[in-house]
């Protein structure tokens, strides 16, 4: 199909077929799905459909969906179908960088309104230039579809800017979730359902509440193994704002940070619940107070972390239902088992706030072992890091998913 400047698809020209995703890929997509990966006809776009949308509508179940680099124009409704759709090669960032699909400002790109599942994947794409009122990006309600190495870049919203769920409870895995906007919820936002949200980075998104992610009521998410940094908000939470919600937040690094009120890093209220584990909070800003947590009639608990260098303080004076247990404070806390020490961060390649081997919150955690084997990264923690659990983002079990899966033989 020759292409033209008034072409609804830029890219690769038709009689190019494209490559399979890798085992590696389709392997990991597998772990998420407790089964096997989708085994069905493959539908090529733009070679066999000229559009997403006609590729999804023509799909069966257990059908793939494969697109081939270039911009793609107007929305993606999955309208209930159990399919894949997937780039050439998730596993390429200049391929993943490359197949991009957009609304252009006339809409959420991907929706999610008919019951889908977690068999429902979108993998190894941009989405981008998505505007609506709930979800510029995507838009999941009462469903639960798997999102795994996408690229969300540009989006806007009033809730959530790439990403909005309301009562479902998808899979989010492997993303990167960069410069999107929104009034509550600048990367994404929670309405109830139990999303859960893992190995990703949050980065450079904005909002009045919630520079990353909103929570609200009836929402119980579970967020492992995420970078959250460089977000901001206007009014309250750089990283995080939490109204009724109840939230478990494991080995996640927050940093950098900011809010021109409240809550530097978190900031929650109105009976809501965040427990953190294994986290790092540090060097997040405040205008007015809490550089890591303010809270108003809520209860923040924090296990075995690192809180450090939050400015103008740790938490609010006046957030008084925060609580913390075998934690290092920077300026000190009365929680069981609690540090004022130094960490000794450092950073390597992309992990940020690393313990160096000399660091006081080695070996320093209530109970548990780390998932990582720390002695094969350096031989300088062979005699400091046993495998006692490590405080911060990279200590306990959890360690472990800091690093890929290993694809099946």
């Amino acid at each position: 199909m020759p292409l033209n400047s008034h072409s609804r698809i830029r890219g690769r020209a038709a009689g190019d077929r494209p490559s399979r995703p890798s085992r590696r890929f389709l392997s990991g997509i597998a772990l998420l799905l407790g089964g096997v990966p989708a085994s069905g006809a493959v539908l090529l776009v733009p070679e066999d459909h000229p559009t997403v949308q006609g590729a999804v509508i023509e799909a069966a179940s257990g059908d793939t969906v494969r697109i081939s680099p270039g911009t793609y124009l107007g929305k993606v409704e999955f309208q209930g179908r159990p399919v894949w759709v997937t780039s050439t090669d998730p596993e390429n960032p200049e391929i993943v960088s490359t197949t991009v699909l957009s609304t252009e400002g006339q809409g959420t790109v991907l929706i999610f309104s008919s019951n889908e599942d977690r068999h429902c994947v979108v993998a190894g794409l941009t989405i981008s230039g998505g505007y609506a009122p709930t979800g510029g990006g995507a838009s999941c309600r009462g469903a639960s579809p798997t999102l795994a190495q996408l690229r969300f870049l540009h989006n806007t919203a009033d809730l959530g800017g790439a990403i909005f769920t309301s009562d479902g409870s998808p899979r989010i895995r492997d993303c990167q979730i960069i410069n999107n906007r929104a009034r509550s919820g600048g990367a994404m936002a929670f309405f109830g359902g139990a999303p859960w949200v893992e190995r990703s980075t949050l980065e450079k998104n904005l909002a009045h509440y919630g520079g990353a992610i909103a929570l609200r009521a009836k929402t119980s998410p579970t967020f492992q193994n995420l970078r959250i940094h460089h977000n901001g908000a206007k009014s309250a939470g750089g990283a995080i704002h939490a109204i009724g919600a109840w939230a478990e937040i494991e080995n996640c690094v927050i940093h950098h940070n900011g809010s021109l009120n409240t809550g530097g890093a978190i900031w929650a209220s109105r009976d809501a619940n965040l427990k953190f584990r294994h986290s790092t909070l540090a060097d997040n800003i405040a205008s007015f107070a809490g550089g890591a947590v303010d809270s108003d009639l809520a209860v923040v608990q924090l296990y075995n972390s690192i809180l450090w260098g939050d400015e103008p303080h740790e938490f609010s004076p006046l957030a008084d239902t925060v609580y913390t247990h075998w934690c290092d404070v920077d300026g000190g806390s009365s929680g069981e088992g609690d540090l004022d020490l130094d960490p000794l961060f450092f950073d390597y390649g992309p992990e940020d706030y690393l313990l160096k081997a000399t660091s006081p919150a080695i070996d320093r955690a209530e109970e548990g072992e780390d998932g990582l084997r720390w002695c094969n990264f350096s031989l300088d923690y062979c005699a400091a890091n046993t495998q006692l659990a490590d405080l911060g983002a990279y200590g306990g079990p959890g360690s472990q998913n800091w690093l890929p899966p290993v694809p099946a033989p």
